[in-house]
């Protein structure tokens, strides 16, 4: 294993990374959820998410700190990416702009009863928003922040990009124990027929190691995940290969109590803002005058605060969303800050009119 490979999992398993220069600060500090458990379900009423954390003057965020990009330590000192901005966003909307989130760093395991049991307000955790967890647990999902997919590494010599799932019949795929990916894979294989071997690991690194290794034909997990850190698991990068291979999306969202409409209005339309802002060329440098002079009906209402007062309907003070955009920028800047410059495009999670997935409903 090369040292790359032995630098990022440091980065995983402890704290790590790197940022650019438009980092946006913080010095906020991941806790265990153990640290983190300073208020009791019984504290956290079904529809007071809003009431407690303005009671606390801070908003606690479930994240899985140590995907760059996505979340990591920055090496001028706090935490960088794409699901800590989402928190920031969700922060300065109820405080303002002295917003500062505390990040708790939850595994797997941990997310989903640390966010039940009240340890935190809000997951933006690289947590896959789907059927049975939308039913089976008392929690709900707000927008999609970034539409993964599942992704299969193989190696190079054996496969060509444009392979199907049947050239790895006969052989078998590593992926992590329990997860969307395990589940989906085996309903492929169930579909297709071909006699594919599932062996599962508990993370993401130990399902990609023993593919390495030779001891599987194919690593299956998050597609950011073998795109940030897949050729790290080879001396030379160019060893592995991403098959096109489409076999599910893995929308990646914002997780809140079920049971707290106002609190899930709040976390959406802040999701919706940033969405929105990028749609009408609203940034974080012109924020200020592009609102003050605009007659546009959904940049007022949803900015300022005029006509339908709709900030005001959330308890939110009525430039509460201008202030989000000052903060962290739209939704293409806080993607193009964390994720360009690691070379990834913008994909699924371009704006609907620009061929992606990303989409809000009229502010009006």
């Amino acid at each position: 294993m090369g040292h790359r490979f032995v630098l990022l999992l440091a980065i995983v398993l402890v704290v790590g990374g790197c940022s650019g220069d438009d980092t946006v600060p913080t010095t906020s500090t991941p806790t265990t959820a153990a640290a983190a458990a300073t208020t009791t379900v019984a504290d956290v009423e079904p529809a007071a998410t809003l009431d407690v954390v303005r009671a606390r003057q801070q908003l606690k965020c479930g994240v899985s700190i140590g995907m760059p990009g996505f979340s990591e330590e920055s090496p001028r000192g706090g935490y960088t990416g794409l699901t800590l901005d989402i928190c920031r966003a969700v922060a300065t909307a109820v405080l303002g702009d002295a917003a500062n989130p505390e990040f708790v760093d939850l595994t797997v395991e941990e997310r989903f009863d640390a966010l039940v049991r009240g340890e935190v307000d809000l997951l933006t955790h690289l947590t896959t928003w789907n059927l049975s967890r939308d039913v089976d647990l008392p929690v709900d999902f707000g927008p999609t922040y970034y539409f993964d997919s599942l992704g299969l590494l193989v190696a190079a010599a054996d496969h060509d990009r444009t392979d199907g799932f049947d050239s790895l019949a006969g052989g078998a795929i590593c992926t992590v124990t329990g997860s969307t990916t395990e589940a989906t894979l085996r309903a492929a294989i169930d579909r297709s027929g071909l006699e594919i071997e599932v062996l599962t690991y508990p993370d993401s690194f130990e399902a990609v190691e023993p593919f390495r290794a030779g001891e599987c034909d194919a690593a299956a997990t998050d597609r950011s995940f073998l795109e940030l850190l897949g050729g790290e698991f080879f001396d030379d990068p160019s060893d592995g290969l991403l098959l096109d291979l489409a076999l599910a999306q893995e929308p990646l969202g914002p997780v809140y109590r079920e049971g707290d409409p106002e609190w899930a209005d709040i976390v959406n339309w802040t999701m919706y803002a940033l969405i929105i802002a990028e749609e009408k060329g609203i940034t974080a440098s012109n924020v200020d005058t592009f609102v003050a002079s605009s007659a546009d009906p959904e940049v007022t209402t949803l900015f300022a605060g005029e006509g339908l007062a709709m900030p005001q309907s959330m308890k939110l003070d009525p430039d509460a969303f201008r202030r989000v955009i000052a903060t962290v920028g739209n939704y293409g800047e806080i993607f193009e800050r964390n994720l360009g410059p690691l070379g990834f495009e913008r994909g699924n999670n371009a704006l609907w009119r620009d061929g992606g997935l990303m989409f809000a409903p009229p502010a009006r």
